[in-house]
């Protein structure tokens, strides 16, 4: 009757009530964390080789190569922040992290090119690939493509840690887990920088 309809209208209420509710704050607490962990442990190497970069480039025979590249890679970064929101929408967050990743390494990669050129006492006991790798010129050109893909690849991972910290989020826990997440991130700079400042030191 009446009284049965009462009630039903006020469970229907609570229920909507209880379904609009917004998880508790530690929603989704331990993905951000793994994903934390996981930009420690990529970013690391990442900043010890931008500690040394320029260092490396003198012991290497380039001179201030090191400073330009640096310059190279973070305006790459600049131009890729501004597309990397399109090119999320066309291949998706996972394929966003796994392209950027990949470029990212380049930066280390590629340094392997100088520094074997600077270990050859006698380029011409070399094979004639060799020797044309060792050139100065294509070794320059080497680092410089590997500082630019580093810095694209840089920039479309950062789009994409924005957006998955957002998801793994709730409305109201944004900022809190935005800054968490940056307080792990920072770990990688902190222990890269230490780690960069030993090596040249010794």
């Amino acid at each position: 009757g009446v009284w049965g309809s009462e009630f039903l209208s006020v469970r229907n209420h609570l229920s909507q009530k209880m379904s609009d509710k917004e998880p508790n704050r530690l929603f989704n607490f331990w993905k951000s964390t793994y994903f934390g962990v996981m930009c420690i442990v990529v970013y690391i190497p990442f900043m010890i080789m931008e500690n040394l970069l320029s260092e490396l480039e003198m012991a290497n025979g380039f001179d201030s190569l090191g400073f330009y590249l640096i310059g190279v890679l973070y305006l790459m970064q600049m131009i890729s922040s501004v597309l990397a929101v399109s090119i999320r929408a066309k291949i998706g967050l996972k394929a966003t992290f796994f392209v950027g990743g990949l470029n990212l390494v380049m930066v280390i990669l590629c340094q392997m090119a100088p520094s074997k050129r600077a270990l050859i006492d006698d380029l011409d006991q070399e094979s004639a690939f060799v020797q044309f790798i060792m050139q100065k010129n294509v070794c320059i050109t080497i680092v410089v493509i590997g500082a630019a893909l580093s810095g694209f690849g840089e920039g479309m991972i950062f789009v994409a840690m924005g957006e998955y910290i957002s998801l793994c989020a709730t409305e109201s826990t944004k900022g809190f887990y935005f800054g968490y997440w940056w307080a792990l991130y920072m770990t990688s700079q902190i222990v890269g920088n230490y780690v960069g400042a030993k090596i040249l030191l010794q």
